[in-house]
């Protein structure tokens, strides 16, 4: 059948406010714009978590200048011929002007480099190259960086930090390469000096993610490591993190909120470890530790 109509959605970049992934009755992952600053965003649940625009952005530039490679039927009536009533995943496209459009994604057929797709709106089937429609595989994790960050070290006039083995406060202008800890002066434009302030500052201040659970509620309780920012515009952020039930792995919460997030504790007990860091930057700034 002679395509009508390639275009996998009908809509453009700047019509398409939030892409929405369902399989097996799930929402597997729900991604909006906000016109006004121009960000994307994920359901709360996710709000302390950073989003990697990248990806959402690169979706919604996919799915806008996708085309199928044939069409198969004009009007679908019997959604079983295709396997499109258990489908395996259902994606839907929705616009600032409220309207919507709907695509199922089948098993059906033999060939693995293609794919079965039922544009609901105009009931056509089409079919697509595999390689072309990855993101119905993506998880909510997929759009979410890697690391979560404490503070970056140029917007800080202070921190602190605190865990079994040590505890201590620092001074900081950074940008006037400045630091001050317990009297002692820490000279920031020496970049030897500088490097090992910085290695330790963002050992703990740079975490990356090992596990996403959302679900979990777990207790602000007995935190392993305490790391508080004093940030210029006045205010604190404090990061904690509490063991988890897993050996290796810690919870982080944010201002006293489970983020969702779990990192490795290898920043803490591994030799390699943040005190030991800390310690290397005692020794040569003539600090006691």
């Amino acid at each position: 059948i002679k395509l009508k109509n390639k275009s996998f959605i009908s809509y453009s970049d700047t019509d398409v406010k939030e892409m929405i992934l369902v399989k097996n009755g799930e929402q597997v992952y729900d991604i909006s714009f906000n016109s006004e600053n121009g960000l994307w965003n994920l359901p709360q649940k996710y709000s302390l978590l950073a989003v990697n625009h990248t990806v959402p952005s690169n979706l919604l530039t996919l799915i806008t200048r996708l085309e199928a490679q044939q069409l198969l039927e004009d009007n679908l009536q019997d959604l079983s011929k295709y396997n499109f009533d258990n489908p395996v995943a259902e994606f839907t496209v929705k616009a600032n002007d409220g309207s919507q459009e709907t695509i199922l994604f089948s098993d059906y057929g033999t060939d693995d480099n293609y794919t079965y797709a039922l544009l609901k709106n105009t009931n056509q089937v089409a079919l697509f190259y595999t390689a072309d429609i990855k993101f119905i595989n993506y998880s909510t994790e997929d759009f979410i960086m890697n690391t979560i960050e404490g503070a970056s070290l140029y917007n800080i006039s202070g921190f602190e930090f605190s865990c079994n083995d040590a505890e201590d406060s620092f001074l900081v202008n950074a940008s006037e390469g400045k630091a001050e800890c317990r009297g002692y002066d820490i000279d920031l434009s020496n970049a030897e000096i500088f490097g090992f302030f910085k290695t330790f500052y963002n050992s703990f201040s740079y975490m990356y993610i090992s596990d996403i659970d959302v679900e979990k509620v777990p207790n602000l309780e007995n935190p392993i490591f305490t790391a508080t920012y004093y940030l210029n515009d006045g205010t604190d952020k404090t990061m904690q993190f509490v063991q988890s039930e897993k050996e290796g792995e810690a919870y982080v919460f944010i201002d006293g909120v489970y983020s969702g997030s779990l990192t490795s504790t290898e920043f803490i007990y591994g030799k390699d470890s943040s005190i030991s860091k800390y310690r290397i930057l005692c020794e040569h700034t003539g600090i006691e530790s």
